[in-house]
């Protein structure tokens, strides 16, 4: 029995097995419909999965460009494998292992905030949705809030957040007068 260590090909679209992709359509930056805020663990394994479960249902412009906040680790590792990483399911049925293959970018905000913010701003981008997990809820006695201005659009955001509850909801305005966002009741 040989003990020489083997290497595996780094994931990539070419080198991605066809029965391991979610859909079958690559996606590049023009299908970007959705930004997500953040690349962590929870988005990659399930809103990326469920986007890619979507995707293969009903085709569309519906692609993930990723955001991290600070850390360039997930976003310059998924670039170094053309946005391809995979999930291992594990079941009473067994191991499944997949690739989701719907992310269209990774940026960095801290590293590229203009492109983030053209991002967020474009005509495209239908839906930013972001992962709060177990770091968003803490405690603090004062009201979370936040507001915004897209400069591309001129659309006005706010986020809100009476605290302790940790759900909160954020609305682009189609102008700087009033944007609302509650947290819910």
């Amino acid at each position: 029995m040989s003990t020489a260590p083997t290497t595996t090909p780094r994931l990539s679209t070419a080198s991605s097995p066809a029965g391991a992709l979610l859909h079958h359509r690559t996606l590049g930056p023009a299908d970007t419909g959705i930004v997500h805020l953040g690349l962590g663990n929870f988005h990659r394994a399930h809103q990326a999965v469920y986007t890619a479960a979507a995707l293969t249902r009903e085709d569309g412009q519906w692609g993930v460009l990723g955001v991290a906040g600070r850390s360039a680790d997930v976003a310059d590792a998924l670039r170094a494998q053309d946005l391809r990483y995979t999930v291992a399911e594990v079941s009473p049925a067994g191991l499944r292992c997949a690739i989701p293959a719907v992310h269209t970018g990774a940026l960095v905000a801290a590293r590229e905030p203009e492109p983030v913010q053209r991002a967020l701003a474009s005509p495209g981008t239908r839906v930013i949705s972001l992962t709060v997990t177990e770091h968003g809820y803490t405690y603090s006695p004062a009201p979370a809030a936040s507001t915004w201005t897209t400069p591309a659009s001129g659309r006005t955001c706010a986020a809100t957040a009476p605290r302790p509850a940790p759900p909160w909801a954020a609305s682009c305005a189609p102008s700087r007068s009033g944007p609302t966002a509650t947290a819910p009741r």
